[in-house]
């Protein structure tokens, strides 16, 4: 139907609000390049955050060196990523206290396996000011949080079609309004077609976040 109709009645939405502007700015990068990127409607003061990050840049990159993945049935899951996550957690968690916010977080795995595994761990825990949900990224579309998290579980030099889903990444990387955070082992995923994109548009190496598992 798009298709069919005349040039002078479609468009494209082409602002975003959602977004504090550094993710909009990766988001239409990767994403929205061809149509002139992504404009942002705000501005960075109306995302307020309780911890600083380098240059106010509000996407970063946990690496997780020593992950790997496993199989668990039909799926996929790493352990070092989960652990590196539930740290992530705990420090945002008292950051958050200290500052007396409470924020929304979502934990958007790649596999389903991986979201099982999260679930139990976050279940072990205490959380205060962080209200948490987990899923997958096709469960994800269409919402949104504070902070969101993305583990992206496979680490092998195999065949990785499905983690460099252009549609998958676009979704998970556009849910967050104020921080998105990427866990995976970088080394293994730096020379990816989507994923070496990403480091592209990373502002600089010593914005990865270091995380040894």
């Amino acid at each position: 139907m798009l298709d069919e109709l005349a040039a002078s009645n479609k468009g494209r939405l082409s602002r975003q609000y959602r977004m504090h502007p550094t993710i909009g700015n990766l988001v239409g990068s990767l994403y929205y390049k061809e149509d002139g990127g992504l404009e942002a409607g705000r501005t960075e003061h109306d995302f307020p955050l309780a911890w600083p990050t380098a240059g106010n840049h509000r996407v970063s990159w946990l690496d997780v060196p020593k992950g790997n993945e496993t199989r668990s049935g039909a799926s996929w899951r790493n352990i070092t990523e989960a652990q590196a996550i539930m740290t992530w957690l705990k420090d945002a968690d008292a950051a958050a206290v200290a500052a007396g916010v409470r924020y929304s977080v979502a934990i958007i795995a790649a596999y389903a396996a991986q979201k099982q595994l999260l679930r139990q761990m976050l279940l072990s825990l205490t959380w205060n000011n962080l209200e948490l949900k987990v899923d997958t990224v096709d469960a994800f579309q269409g919402k949104e949080a504070d902070l969101v998290l993305y583990s992206v579980v496979r680490t092998s030099q195999g065949e990785k079609r499905f983690i460099n889903d252009r549609r998958r990444l676009n979704v998970a990387f556009s849910r967050a309004r104020l921080q998105l955070i990427i866990v995976g082992r970088s080394a293994a995923l730096k020379g990816g077609q989507e994923f070496s994109k990403v480091f592209a548009n990373l502002p600089a190496m010593s914005l990865i976040r270091e995380q040894q598992a």
